[in-house]
């Protein structure tokens, strides 16, 4: 039995008008299983390399899905 997967759909594009929304790195508990290191060293260099309001700029454009719990943690 072959595995159907729905079609991809990207996340849309936030609303221009919505602020970013900040959080601290330690108030997330990332729900991936693995994360290869290379690609988080890459992001690393990348995001070193760039200006703070550039990195600000590139994330607004860049939704990020968070969940929050039922006990409010995201």
């Amino acid at each position: 039995m072959a595995l159907r997967l729905p079609p991809f759909e990207p996340l849309p594009p936030p609303p221009a008008d919505l602020p970013l929304l900040e959080v601290p790195i330690a108030a997330l508990h990332p729900t991936q299983l693995c994360v290869g290191l290379a690609e988080v060293r890459s992001r690393q260099a990348d995001f070193q390399a760039e200006s703070g309001r550039d990195r600000r700029d590139y994330l607004g454009r860049k939704p990020v899905p968070l969940v929050r719990g039922g006990d409010g943690t995201l």
